[in-house]
């Protein structure tokens, strides 16, 4: 007959090696889930067709909301308001075609082996053969890309 302190020592163990299994191994990464040039380049055409293309009457609104917004922000901020603003946790989607090349851009410090300027090189040559994009895209791309990378 088994008394019950052996009950709970054998509860204790199998409990102990069921818990145990999945503490052996460490977790291997798999490879293809890295940025690549040519994973960021379709990345930057998907997210591009999305965004309208700039206009000189959309800079000029776009200049306006920037003017608009700096002067709201130089008055004081409602408490409201600043509860809100502090339970965004989300970052804004990008809006505008330079957003969008910026957050790209942003991204090559995340592709290993290579340096910014190839990764640059390699994306502008992905999207200058992109078939599914415009002509005026592409060109408009080409435009942020060079401007943006440059610094790099």
């Amino acid at each position: 007959m088994t008394t019950p302190v052996t009950k709970i020592l054998t509860l204790v163990m199998i409990s102990l090696c069921l818990l145990a299994q999945g503490c052996s191994e460490t977790p291997a990464f798999d490879p293809s889930t890295q940025y690549t040039p040519e994973s960021l380049a379709q990345e930057l055409a998907f997210r591009a067709r999305t965004v309208p293309l700039p206009t000189k009457a959309g800079a000029a609104k776009q200049k306006s909301a920037v003017s608009v917004a700096s002067k709201s922000a130089s008055t004081k901020p409602d408490a409201k308001d600043a509860r809100a603003a502090s339970a965004q946790t989300k970052k804004a989607l990008a809006t505008t075609l330079d957003e969008v090349v910026q957050e790209t851009v942003d991204k090559f410090s995340q592709v290993n082996g290579m340096a910014k300027a190839d990764i640059a090189k390699k994306v502008a040559a992905s999207i200058a053969n992109d078939a599914s994009l415009s002509q005026s895209l592409k060109d408009e791309i080409q435009e942020n890309l060079t401007r943006l990378s440059s610094n790099l």
